[in-house]
């Protein structure tokens, strides 16, 4: 059985490749007497490679049942063998999936919370963020790109914390913004904050409410009425829930993934926003698994 191993420099190579286009080419019998023919990358320099270079070809080539003899080496193509002799053990070695463990990447709450309503059969995603969470502004961009592919059967929310006075006027704006289907100013109210350096809340309430009058009015929205949908029924009920929620999660800090109100992840759990996203689709795929057991013993 004949094997071909050509090499085939990268186009815009050619100058670092010198100015000779030979290749030499050897045959090295195994010893079970099947012949292979290895084409090797032409000499950049003739001339033999020195003591070390056919060292590092011998290494390559006996392991393997190779005769060396009338092998041309020098160190480039020493450097090739050796890599080509590590290559197939880097192709084989590749990565075992991530293992998140409970505890150590997330943690499962002794008690789901219900707080949250979720349309029937969906899963609940929950992003817990406050807009002054410097965090939470830089989580958005994956976050945005993770929200539009995520499958039919998962239900996102971003839910505010309001953990003071200050935050509470954010949770309120957020909440307002979702009752007037505003939400596409979401990104807007963070660039204000963190690109602008506009906040849009204070310690007092009054301020609060200033503040972001200014912000609506620059974006074409009556004030007056953003503050009665803030003052209603609807919004009132939504800020009650959420914080019952976060309460319920045991949120300690932002952002948190809550997944179906059992799973809660941290950045500082997972490592890093993208693992964050990461572990919040291992989790859905682990509740997808949960339920479909418990619909067949069921």
């Amino acid at each position: 059985m004949r094997m071909r191993m050509e090499s085939h420099p990268h186009p815009d190579a050619h100058e670092s490749l010198g100015d000779s286009r030979e290749a030499n080419t050897t045959t090295a019998v195994s010893p079970k007497g099947s012949t292979e023919n290895y084409r090797y990358v032409r000499h950049l320099h003739r001339g033999g490679g020195g003591r070390l270079a056919r060292s590092c070809a011998r290494s390559y080539l006996v392991p393997h049942g190779l005769r060396t003899k009338g092998f041309a080496v020098n160190r480039r193509n020493a450097l090739i063998l050796t890599l080509a002799a590590l290559a197939p053990t880097a192709l084989r070695a590749r990565p075992a999936p991530p293992r998140w463990k409970e505890g150590t990447h997330f943690s499962q709450l002794p008690q789901p919370s219900a707080a949250l309503a979720v349309r029937p059969g969906a899963i609940a995603v929950n992003e817990v963020f406050r807009y002054s969470c410097g965090s939470c502004f830089a989580f958005e961009e994956g976050l945005e790109k993770w929200i539009s592919g995520l499958p039919d059967d998962v239900a996102f929310t971003r839910t505010p914390v309001a953990w003071t006075t200050s935050q509470k006027g954010e949770a309120l704006l957020a909440l307002t913004l979702r009752e007037m289907r505003l939400e596409q100013l979401h990104r807007t109210v963070y660039d204000s904050i963190h690109r602008s350096q506009r906040p849009l809340s204070a310690p007092i309430e009054a301020d609060s409410i200033r503040l972001q009058a200014d912000f609506l009015r620059a974006h074409g929205i009556d004030p007056a009425r953003f503050d009665q949908v803030r003052k209603s029924a609807a919004v009132q009920s939504a800020m009650a829930l959420s914080q019952r929620f976060v309460h319920e999660c045991r949120v300690v800090g932002t952002p948190t993934m809550v997944v179906d109100g059992r799973y809660t992840i941290t950045v500082g759990q997972a490592g890093g926003f993208p693992q964050l996203l990461m572990i919040t689709t291992y989790l859905l795929g682990r509740e997808r698994s949960r339920r479909s057991a418990s619909s067949s013993s069921g």
